[in-house]
């Protein structure tokens, strides 16, 4: 791995940034303003051509029943889009929001991915018409038209440069467009409610600082030093609510809430409600975490919501 590059400033307020630990061979590093996480120097293109290329996708297409619920529908139809609305799916693990946006019949939906075999399971088995095998970067510039809804979850913490993935996205909106967009919260607390969803981590942190103990990592987890989320080469940002709010105070074009919701919040962590709300015992253990520790910090997703405004604005 190189060495370390000269410390940055942080890309979405600006601040400084230092060194926390390491993770194997990555380098963490946090900015002092806004908490936000990342690895330093981030990986070289060729680098993550090497760890995707390859990569297995995997996808049921039975957990299209996760999306197709009362739930996720009640909460798309609270965007109040237009009717026959346009809808893009970025990244989105085989398209299976774009498709229940269609099931609910909304509108039109359209999935992006780098991913060729994801592109060809949106087509082939989940039946999605509009499919592009591409950047979503470089779609302001190659579609003539604009979205009314774009979903991406879990994307952003994956790409080197997000401030570009989320500008891209916020130009392929139209006016009164929503963007939501679901990543994990860098300073949250929730994942030391369940440990065993932390041994991956400690145990890489603790070869990338071996003078450190499981204790002192542990204390270390308690601090807003934690970097949620973070796991290079796959995860390359813990992003945080305050660097998330720097960034849209610099788009007077858009207007944003920012909350944060827990690993067992049925539309924004779709994958695991079912898992933590099992059995009365798994129901329990839930809800205490999330009054606890889910309290502290916000829960583990963190979720920003951008309408874009009219020229004029006035949605």
């Amino acid at each position: 791995m190189d060495s370390i590059r000269p410390a940055r400033s942080c890309p979405f307020c600006r601040g400084s940034i230092k060194p926390i630990y390491r993770m194997d061979d990555f380098q963490i590093v946090q900015c002092g303003t806004c908490l936000t996480c990342t690895v330093a120097p981030l990986p070289r293109e060729d680098e993550l051509r090497r760890f995707y290329d390859g990569f297995l996708f995997q996808a049921n297409p039975r957990n299209l029943e996760h999306y197709r619920t009362r739930e996720i529908e009640c909460w798309l139809r609270s965007f109040a889009l237009r009717a026959e609305a346009r809808m893009l799916d970025v990244g989105g693990g085989g398209g299976f929001m774009a498709r229940a946006f269609e099931s609910f019949e909304l509108g039109h939906s359209c999935y992006v991915d780098l991913d060729p075999k994801a592109c060809t399971f949106a087509r082939d088995v989940l039946g999605l018409t509009e499919v592009l095998n591409l950047d979503v970067c470089d779609l302001p510039e190659q579609l003539p038209y604009r979205f009314d809804f774009i979903y991406c979850r879990h994307v952003v913490e994956h790409v080197p440069d997000p401030i570009r993935m989320m500008s891209a996205m916020t130009e392929l909106l139209a006016d009164g467009g929503v963007l939501e967009l679901i990543l994990p919260n860098g300073i949250s607390l929730e994942y030391l409610g369940y440990p065993s969803m932390l041994r991956k981590r400690i145990s890489r942190i603790l070869r990338g600082n071996p003078q450190w103990s499981r204790a002192k990592i542990w204390a270390v987890f308690t601090t807003s030093r934690i970097a949620h989320g973070i796991d290079p080469i796959r995860h390359l940002w813990a992003i945080t609510k305050l660097g998330l709010s720097a960034w849209a105070h610099r788009r007077p074009d858009l207007k944003t809430s920012i909350k944060t919701a827990p690993l067992s919040d049925p539309i924004y962590s779709i994958y695991n409600t079912q898992r933590l709300t099992s059995t009365w015992r798994a129901r329990l253990h839930t809800a205490l975490v999330n009054q606890t520790l889910g309290r502290v910090r916000g829960g583990c997703h963190l979720i920003l919501s951008a309408r874009r405004l009219s020229q004029k604005g006035i949605v």
